[in-house]
């Protein structure tokens, strides 16, 4: 019966079941190598320096989801919910931007000091995610993500402090795509483009905690209840 409770209590956490899903997808479509691909550009990325010291930032980016996705699986069930509808949501368009529309940057400087410990983090960068399917950038959809989901949840904007902190460091990862030069500015573009869109679906359609006899949680929780095996 305890086993039965948690799993009760804890049911939103099946929606987690995307990461491996589109950690497989990502790693499958990072060989794809298309004949013809749109190279992202701007004028204004030649206007952007190299900042190699935000490679620091830009790896945060993996910590920054980590902690929302296991702060907000205790702390908020709906706001889980909703962090991982929209991570679903982006992250699917995402995908399927790369597969259909093959992007590549070429902007990543031709030469590094090796010697000096911020561009050899670039250089390790660069070696373990290549330059290909860049548009629309995921560190940008990501970082949206967890801010927007954070600050769905009420007990995090009881902390302001933090709250601020982190939606400091969100914006400061968005930046850091393009100062370490893994992205154009376009990518950014378009990543805040698909986090609008996700933002209007997931937090204004679908996101209606206010109202929990609608059939649309129903079915959320009808859903849930059928893949751990728990009836209400």
């Amino acid at each position: 019966m305890r086993v039965k409770n948690i799993l009760g209590k804890y049911k939103h956490i099946v929606w987690a079941l995307y990461v491996p899903l589109y950690t497989v997808g990502f790693f499958l479509l990072s060989d794809y190598r298309p004949d013809r691909y749109w190279v992202s550009y701007t004028a204004l990325d030649d206007m952007i320096p190299f900042v190699p010291q935000f490679v620091l930032i830009y790896w945060t980016w993996f910590l920054l989801l980590l902690f929302s996705g296991i702060y907000l699986m205790f702390a908020d069930a709906d706001a889980f919910r909703r962090f991982m509808w929209s991570m679903i949501f982006g992250f699917t368009v995402a995908i399927a931007t790369f597969y259909f529309f093959p992007s590549a940057q070429m902007l990543r400087p031709q030469e590094l000091d090796l010697n000096d410990f911020f561009e050899r983090m670039c250089s390790n960068l660069y070696q373990t995610d290549d330059n290909f399917a860049v548009m629309p950038s995921g560190h940008v959809i990501g970082s949206m993500v967890a801010l927007f989901a954070l600050w769905d949840c009420r007990k995090f904007r009881k902390k302001p402090i933090i709250a601020l902190l982190v939606t400091v460091l969100s914006l400061l990862i968005c930046a850091s795509t393009v100062l370490v030069k893994q992205h154009s500015i376009l990518d950014v573009y378009g990543g805040f483009a698909v986090s609008a869109v996700m933002f209007v679906i997931v937090y204004v359609i679908l996101g209606r905690r206010r109202y929990p006899e609608l059939e649309s949680i129903k079915a959320v929780r009808t859903i849930e209840n059928a893949v751990v095996g728990i009836k209400d």
